[in-house]
Protein backbone atom coordinates (compact mmCIF):
# COMPACT_ATOMS: atom_id res chain seq x y z
CA UNK A 1 0.00 0.00 0.00
CA UNK A 2 1.77 3.24 -1.07
CA UNK A 3 2.17 6.13 1.60
CA UNK A 4 -0.24 9.25 0.86
CA UNK A 5 0.59 11.32 3.45
CA UNK A 6 3.05 11.39 6.35
CA UNK A 7 4.62 13.79 8.87
CA UNK A 8 8.27 13.39 9.68
CA UNK A 9 9.42 16.43 10.25
CA UNK A 10 9.09 19.92 12.24
CA UNK A 11 8.04 21.60 8.75
CA UNK A 12 5.67 18.77 8.37
CA UNK A 13 3.90 19.24 11.42
CA UNK A 14 4.09 23.13 11.27
CA UNK A 15 2.55 22.98 7.33
CA UNK A 16 0.11 19.80 7.99
CA UNK A 17 -1.38 20.31 11.44
CA UNK A 18 -0.46 23.70 13.25
CA UNK A 19 -0.67 26.01 10.35
CA UNK A 20 -4.01 24.79 9.29
CA UNK A 21 -5.78 24.46 12.61
CA UNK A 22 -4.30 27.98 13.50
CA UNK A 23 -5.79 29.07 10.45
CA UNK A 24 -9.13 27.38 10.81
CA UNK A 25 -9.69 28.31 14.60
CA UNK A 26 -8.74 32.22 12.99
CA UNK A 27 -11.87 31.69 10.75
CA UNK A 28 -13.78 30.43 13.24
CA UNK A 29 -12.79 31.77 16.50
CA UNK A 30 -16.23 30.81 18.06
CA UNK A 31 -15.35 26.77 17.83
CA UNK A 32 -14.29 25.21 20.77
CA UNK A 33 -13.04 21.70 18.79
CA UNK A 34 -11.14 24.02 16.80
CA UNK A 35 -9.61 26.09 19.63
CA UNK A 36 -8.65 22.54 21.56
CA UNK A 37 -7.35 21.38 18.21
CA UNK A 38 -5.44 24.74 17.48
CA UNK A 39 -3.61 24.87 21.22
CA UNK A 40 -2.71 20.68 20.78
CA UNK A 41 -1.08 22.01 17.83
CA UNK A 42 1.01 24.65 18.86
CA UNK A 43 2.17 23.17 22.00
CA UNK A 44 3.26 19.61 20.46
CA UNK A 45 5.46 21.66 17.94
CA UNK A 46 8.09 22.04 20.48
CA UNK A 47 7.92 18.51 21.32
CA UNK A 48 8.55 18.13 16.87
CA UNK A 49 11.22 20.54 16.97
CA UNK A 50 12.67 19.06 20.73
CA UNK A 51 13.45 15.70 19.44
CA UNK A 52 14.62 16.98 16.10
CA UNK A 53 17.24 19.93 17.05
CA UNK A 54 17.68 18.30 20.82
CA UNK A 55 21.66 19.17 20.30
CA UNK A 56 21.62 22.44 19.41
CA UNK A 57 18.50 23.63 21.73
CA UNK A 58 19.74 21.71 24.80
CA UNK A 59 23.44 24.18 24.04
CA UNK A 60 21.09 26.93 23.69
CA UNK A 61 17.52 27.23 26.00
CA UNK A 62 17.68 27.28 29.60
CA UNK A 63 14.79 27.26 32.25
CA UNK A 64 14.40 28.32 35.66
CA UNK A 65 13.71 25.27 37.56
CA UNK A 66 11.79 24.93 41.23
CA UNK A 67 14.25 25.56 43.48
CA UNK A 68 15.03 28.78 41.08
CA UNK A 69 18.06 27.66 40.23
CA UNK A 70 19.16 27.97 35.60
CA UNK A 71 19.19 25.10 34.33
CA UNK A 72 19.61 23.58 30.82
CA UNK A 73 17.25 22.08 28.57
CA UNK A 74 17.59 18.48 28.75
CA UNK A 75 14.29 17.38 27.40
CA UNK A 76 11.17 18.13 25.64
CA UNK A 77 9.25 19.11 28.83
CA UNK A 78 12.21 21.21 30.28
CA UNK A 79 12.28 22.50 26.55
CA UNK A 80 8.43 23.62 26.52
CA UNK A 81 9.24 24.91 30.11
CA UNK A 82 11.94 27.30 28.82
CA UNK A 83 9.54 28.47 25.73
CA UNK A 84 6.80 28.97 28.62
CA UNK A 85 9.12 31.50 30.72
CA UNK A 86 9.96 33.18 27.77
CA UNK A 87 6.99 33.61 26.62
CA UNK A 88 3.94 33.51 29.19
CA UNK A 89 1.34 32.86 25.78
CA UNK A 90 2.81 29.69 25.56
CA UNK A 91 2.45 28.58 28.98
CA UNK A 92 -1.41 29.35 28.65
CA UNK A 93 -1.45 27.34 25.78
CA UNK A 94 0.15 24.45 26.98
CA UNK A 95 -2.62 24.53 29.96
CA UNK A 96 -5.20 24.79 27.04
CA UNK A 97 -3.68 21.86 25.29
CA UNK A 98 -3.63 19.91 28.59
CA UNK A 99 -6.91 20.64 29.90
CA UNK A 100 -8.02 19.66 26.57
CA UNK A 101 -6.30 16.75 26.10
CA UNK A 102 -6.09 15.34 30.24
CA UNK A 103 -9.94 17.23 31.17
CA UNK A 104 -8.18 17.40 34.86
CA UNK A 105 -4.93 19.44 35.45
CA UNK A 106 -3.09 18.00 38.17
CA UNK A 107 0.62 19.54 38.01
CA UNK A 108 1.78 22.46 39.07
CA UNK A 109 0.49 25.77 37.48
CA UNK A 110 3.40 27.48 35.64
CA UNK A 111 1.37 30.56 35.07
CA UNK A 112 -1.27 31.87 37.02
CA UNK A 113 -4.08 31.86 34.83
CA UNK A 114 -3.14 28.64 32.72
CA UNK A 115 -6.19 26.24 32.58
CA UNK A 116 -6.33 23.36 35.61
CA UNK A 117 -9.76 22.18 33.74
CA UNK A 118 -10.72 21.73 30.10
CA UNK A 119 -13.68 23.74 31.94
CA UNK A 120 -11.70 26.24 32.43
CA UNK A 121 -11.87 27.13 28.35
CA UNK A 122 -15.54 27.84 27.01
CA UNK A 123 -17.55 29.11 24.22
CA UNK A 124 -19.24 32.67 25.38
CA UNK A 125 -20.60 35.42 23.59
CA UNK A 126 -23.89 34.12 22.04
CA UNK A 127 -27.34 33.35 23.69
CA UNK A 128 -28.88 30.29 22.72
CA UNK A 129 -32.57 28.57 23.02
CA UNK A 130 -34.32 25.27 22.29
CA UNK A 131 -38.01 24.72 22.02
CA UNK A 132 -40.52 23.43 19.33
CA UNK A 133 -37.98 25.91 16.83
CA UNK A 134 -35.03 23.97 17.18
CA UNK A 135 -31.79 25.95 18.58
CA UNK A 136 -30.74 29.09 17.04
CA UNK A 137 -28.91 32.12 18.12
CA UNK A 138 -30.97 34.79 20.12
CA UNK A 139 -29.18 37.32 18.06
CA UNK A 140 -30.41 35.75 14.93
CA UNK A 141 -26.58 35.58 13.97
CA UNK A 142 -24.74 32.28 13.31
CA UNK A 143 -22.62 30.91 16.65
CA UNK A 144 -19.58 31.63 15.00
CA UNK A 145 -19.98 35.36 14.25
CA UNK A 146 -20.45 36.30 17.79
CA UNK A 147 -19.18 33.70 20.28
CA UNK A 148 -15.73 33.40 20.90
CA UNK A 149 -13.50 30.79 23.23
CA UNK A 150 -11.69 32.46 26.23
CA UNK A 151 -9.74 30.78 29.08
CA UNK A 152 -11.11 31.63 32.27
CA UNK A 153 -9.25 34.23 34.42
CA UNK A 154 -9.08 34.35 38.40
CA UNK A 155 -12.73 35.60 39.69
CA UNK A 156 -13.60 39.76 39.36
CA UNK A 157 -10.57 39.62 36.41
CA UNK A 158 -11.56 39.52 32.65
CA UNK A 159 -11.35 35.92 30.72
CA UNK A 160 -8.64 36.33 28.49
CA UNK A 161 -9.31 35.32 24.61
CA UNK A 162 -7.99 32.53 23.25
CA UNK A 163 -7.77 34.13 19.50
CA UNK A 164 -5.02 37.08 21.31
CA UNK A 165 -3.65 33.91 22.21
CA UNK A 166 -3.32 31.20 19.70
CA UNK A 167 -2.37 34.40 17.67
CA UNK A 168 0.79 35.21 19.78
CA UNK A 169 2.45 31.89 20.42
CA UNK A 170 1.58 31.32 16.55
CA UNK A 171 3.85 34.31 16.18
CA UNK A 172 6.21 33.48 18.19
CA UNK A 173 7.06 29.73 16.31
CA UNK A 174 7.56 32.10 13.32
CA UNK A 175 10.06 34.17 15.05
CA UNK A 176 11.91 31.18 16.71
CA UNK A 177 11.70 29.72 13.60
CA UNK A 178 12.98 32.87 11.32
CA UNK A 179 15.59 32.88 13.99
CA UNK A 180 16.88 29.24 14.47
CA UNK A 181 16.03 27.98 11.13
CA UNK A 182 13.97 25.01 12.82
CA UNK A 183 11.54 23.94 9.38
Amino acid sequence: MPVVQRIQTPKEFWEGLVDPDYTAFIASPGDLRLAFHCAIALFHMADWVYVTHKGTINAAFTFVDGTGSRQAVHDEKTFATALGQAHMDFELVRGIANAAKHLDVRSKKRHPNAANNAANVFVTGASWVSGKLGMGSLGGQPLGQQSRVVLANHPGQKDLEFFDIAKSVYLNWQALNKQHHWW
